[in-house]
């Protein structure tokens, strides 16, 4: 009977030991599911930041090239304007040289007229003169 209660005794502390080991068994398990929800979280909202990031980086490279097609666009346009500005600036500096020739024709030819009237203005005076004298010899 003595050595049945030691056997009894004995599985008594051996069913707390593996009470004990299932309630530590227990609890490890509650916490290494805890920790597997959290990351599980943790992974749905970096999926979540990693779509974003992907969205935003679309929308950046999108920008960018629309940035790039502006800017050749309004660098063909302003080149175009530059060439049209361009070519009536060289039609005006024709037009200024071909009028700044014209009046200098003008003026050489203003000039020869002058001569002419001054010639015979002299010629006159000269015949005035010749028929001053003639008259009062």
């Amino acid at each position: 009977m003595q050595k049945q209660k030691q056997n009894d005794e004995e599985r008594g502390r051996e069913l707390q030991e593996l009470r004990a080991e299932l309630a530590s068994s227990a609890e490890a398990r509650q916490k290494i599911e805890r920790k597997m929800n959290r990351l599980r979280d943790d992974n749905a909202l970096l999926e979540s930041r990693q779509k974003e990031l992907k969205a935003t980086i679309q929308k950046l490279l999108q920008s960018r090239d629309d940035f790039i097609n502006a800017y050749r666009e309004s660098t063909c346009e302003m080149s175009r304007s530059i060439e049209t500005r361009d070519r009536k600036l060289s039609l005006l500096s024709e037009k200024l040289n071909s009028h700044i020739m014209l009046f200098d024709s003008i003026e050489k030819e203003a000039l020869s007229i002058k001569q002419v009237m001054d010639s015979v203005k002299d010629l006159i005076s000269h015949k005035e003169e010749l028929g001053t004298c003639i008259s009062e010899s």
